[in-house]
Order: structure tokens, then sequence, then C-alpha cells
């Protein structure tokens, strides 16, 4: 399941985009300003920005090119209501890999963050296969052959994160700003108490030391 933050300063574009997506299970926050936008991209990492162009404070163009200069390949999605050519080219100067314009359909919307997702990550599947068991993050279960064990949606994303990025050793730290939501009252021993509770549960399935402690630096899936 992505981490995804959407800009929009429009409340109700803002619960609708919210509600497709979490339809789809992806980990979504929602910001109504430009300068905290800025503020969360400066301390969490996201998998994909929904970015309003015009926005209170920092606006959409502000925003990509702060995140293009510092070098961050994340995709960004810009909502727009402006369908003039030379308007579209800019969005796209900016910096933003796509667009949608306003109004939307929600399929339109789910194509478009399934397009961008698979572009940055190569990811072809909702589902992932490592040591014998499937992660499935339309249902959030893992599954083996002959068992299957439901977690909750924390747990899943932590799992999920740690498989896609497999061989890689994370900190406490770093797990909370890719996984977490920055608007969650959390601390890295959040992270240890979800690590103890999903290898309980993976150990149902006999996969208790899928996930490794790294010692000084964290945690890894090899």
């Amino acid at each position: 399941m992505a981490k995804i933050l959407v800009v929009e300063d429009d409340n109700d574009t803002a619960k609708a985009v919210l509600e497709f997506l979490q339809q789809e299970r992806y980990n979504t926050e929602i910001c109504p300003n430009g300068d905290q936008a800025l503020d969360l991209l400066a301390v969490s990492d996201y998998d994909l920005l929904i970015l309003d162009w015009n926005l209170p404070g920092a606006s959409g163009f502000e925003i990509c090119q702060a995140v293009r200069n510092k070098k961050k390949t994340v995709p960004i999605l810009m909502l727009t209501g402006n369908q003039e050519v030379s308007y579209i080219e800019s969005v796209l100067d900016a910096g933003a890999d796509d667009y949608l314009t306003k109004p939307f359909r929600s399929k339109e919307l789910l194509a478009r963050v399934r397009a961008l997702l698979r572009r940055a990550a190569g990811l072809t599947s909702h589902r992932l296969e490592i040591n014998g068991i499937t992660l499935d993050s339309k249902s959030g279960k893992v599954l083996t052959a002959e068992a299957e064990i439901s977690l909750t949606a924390q747990e899943f994303l932590l799992l999920e994160f740690l498989v896609r990025n497999k061989g890689q050793a994370f900190s406490t730290e770093a797990i909370l700003a890719r996984v977490w939501n920055s608007d969650s009252e959390t601390s890295p021993d959040a992270v240890r108490q979800s690590i103890r509770r999903l290898r309980t549960k993976l150990d149902t399935i006999g996969q208790a030391n899928l996930i490794s402690t790294v010692a000084g630096i964290g945690y890894r899936i090899d």
C-alpha cells in the first residue's frame, strides 16, 4: 500500500479524493495548505504526491520546484481546473509527472495513480511473493498455500514496505517517515511494538524469522 500525500484546499474535493484512495487501501494524508505540505515533505517520505495547482501558501508550482530541486523523484500528479495547452505545459515544466483536470471521475484518478506508482517502483501487481508467502495489498492478508493471516492496516503497511525494499536495513526513524502518517502520535517504540506483533502473527505460518534485526541499524527482510 503506497503512502500518498494529497494537497488540496477545497474540502469537497479533498474528501472525495481521500475516499477514492482509501477504498483502494492506499495510506493517504490530506493537507489543505502549500506551506504545511512543504513542512510535511521535510520530515516524511511519500510514494506519490497529488497537488492542487492553486493553494493557500506555497502553490503547486512552488511545491513541485522545491521537491525537484532536492532531487527527489517522487511522482507528482497535479490537479487543475485549467485545460489550456499553455497552462498544462507550465504544470509539466514545473516538475509534475501527470495532470488531471477538474472535475474528474474516481476511475480516472485511480488509473493515473496506479500508472504513476507502477512507473516509479516497477510494480505490476498488487501481490508480492517472498519465502513462499504472498502479500495481497487489496485484502491486506498474508497467504500461504495452507493458511492466511489478517493484519491491521498499519502492520500490513510495515510488512509490505520491508518486502518491497528487501535486502535494505531501515532504522525505526526511517520506517516512521515512510510508513506512518505524519500526523499520528507515535514514536520509534511504536515501530518496535509493531515488529513484535508482526513476528507473532508470522509465526503462525512458520515465518517468525522473516524480519531480521540488524544490530545498530534497525530491521530488514532478506
